[in-house]
């Protein structure tokens, strides 16, 4: 298949951690195929430096300022995407951190799991909660693409609760 037949045109994008790195070369990916893009990060300022390259580059793309760890805040952004594009056919999750919590498991509290649980896996559980119903209501399919990591296939002895979250999202993925 050509690039030019991969048209992304009316089709509404929503990238998580879009303000930078990744998350960003995603979200400037689907613009450049075409898509609307909501330019999702905890920063605001990152997420709209985003999507005003988007739009310079002469695509559609809104900066969504919301932590995906806050609930309030991921239903905002839902909200206020769903108003302007009625529903999302994409969602990209990207946001994820290792933390810095390189020692042994038993060197471990449940403060470090909560905190990796938190940013590894809850705030995909709430990011999809936000904006599959849309894909549904509108009853054309979507995408829900979930960034992981290899930590999630192979062992790692020194962050073992990161990469038990990372295989949790491999086995979420796969049964939705």
């Amino acid at each position: 298949m050509h690039p030019d037949d991969m048209s992304l045109a009316g089709k509404a994008a929503v990238v998580t951690g879009a303000g930078a790195g990744i998350g960003a070369a995603i979200a400037r990916g689907f613009a450049n195929f075409g898509a609307w893009v909501g330019v999702l990060d905890k920063n605001g300022t990152a997420a709209e430096r985003v999507a005003a390259s988007i739009r310079e580059s002469g695509s559609e793309a809104v900066a969504l300022t919301a932590d995906v760890n806050e609930p309030q805040d991921v239903a905002e952004a839902a909200s206020r995407v769903l108003a302007e594009r009625g529903s999302v056919d994409i969602l990209v999750n990207n946001v994820g951190d290792f933390l810095q919590q390189v020692r042994p498991f038993l060197e471990t509290g449940e403060d470090d799991w909560t905190a990796l649980f938190d940013v590894n896996l809850r705030q995909v559980f709430r990011c999809v909660k936000a904006f599959a119903p849309s894909m549904i209501d509108a009853g054309q399919g979507g995408s829900i693409i979930t960034v992981s990591s290899i930590e999630g296939y192979r062992a790692i002895p020194t962050c073992a609760v990161y990469g038990a979250f990372k295989t949790a999202i491999g086995g979420f993925v796969r049964s939705m």
